[in-house]
């Protein structure tokens, strides 16, 4: 089996890690990948004259994109998704990295085996480095396989952990905006999806994004929450309303946290509000 795999890397500003994430990737067995893109979003560090000292190393594998103007994580992600021409395509963020060296190997023999399902997933660590702190993300339950309904309610599929095939990209719905958990969401509409907990295959680097949610507003917090109840109806209506109990019970769980965080603020007035809009009425 040769040429099957096409991976991709965004990245932005990684110059810290990105050296860890591209050592993850060709540390794979190389007979295997077909291209790996890695795409620089117009980076202000010396992100691209990394991702240039591994391409001259590796010009028969590696596609640099270097962007002339920053198109965003979604935009950057969903245009290098569109190019992949392999079997399978695996993906992994620049400030993440894989850390065992059979991850595709695995990955690719499974879904060989196993036609009826669209994408394979496993555990992974999750690295707190303003914290100096590591834990792995879920504990071991074996393989266990995850449904459209649990993705609804609460993701476990982490992106850098997974393979999934190529074939069901060409009929993407058009409301799929370059997300990693809608993509995961569509995929597990067209075949099944197996998440293995014992398998730990990659780093997830929760440092930035932690920082960045602890600078948010409590309105903000409210507002993403928000969101996610909107979009997970939008995805509801495309699939013709299959998954109204799942969508109740997201409703639930986001009134729960707004609540939570409303009392913290002492906010009567937010905490009355969104648990009778979320609990009681579709949001528009």
């Amino acid at each position: 089996m040769e040429n099957l795999v096409s991976v991709i890397t965004t990245t932005y500003n990684h110059e810290d890690v990105l050296k860890d994430c591209i050592i993850g990737v060709l540390s794979q067995n190389n007979n295997l990948i077909k291209e790996y893109f890695i795409a620089d979003d117009s980076s202000t560090d010396n992100t691209k004259a990394i991702i240039e000292q591994y391409n001259e190393q590796y010009d028969h594998i590696i596609k640099p994109i270097y962007r002339q103007n920053n198109l965003g994580v979604l935009k950057n992600f969903y245009d290098v998704l569109l190019r992949c021409s392999g079997k399978y395509i695996a993906c992994i963020s620049g400030d993440d990295y894989w850390i065992d060296n059979s991850k595709l190997q695995r990955q690719v023999d499974f879904l060989e085996k196993h036609n009826e399902y669209s994408l394979i997933a496993t555990n992974y660590v999750m690295c707190f480095k303003d914290k100096d702190y590591y834990k792995i993300a879920y504990a071991d339950e074996g393989q266990k396989e995850i449904y459209t309904t649990d993705i609804i309610v609460s993701n476990q599929i982490a992106i850098q952990t997974v393979l999934f095939r190529r074939a069901p990209l060409t009929k993407l719905p058009s409301i799929y905006n370059g997300e990693d958990t809608q993509l995961i969401l569509y995929l597990s509409t067209v075949g099944k999806i197996l998440l293995d907990t014992q398998s730990v295959t990659a780093v997830y680097n929760s440092s930035v994004d932690g920082l960045a949610n602890r600078h948010k507003t409590y309105r903000q917090k409210v507002s993403n929450l928000i969101v996610k109840v909107k979009k997970a109806e939008m995805w509801n209506e495309y699939f013709d309303n299959q998954f109204e109990e799942s969508i109740t019970t997201l409703r639930q769980n986001i009134s729960k946290n707004i609540v939570q965080m409303a009392i913290k603020k002492v906010d009567i007035k937010n905490i009355l509000i969104h648990s009778y809009q979320l609990r009681y009425f579709k949001l528009n």
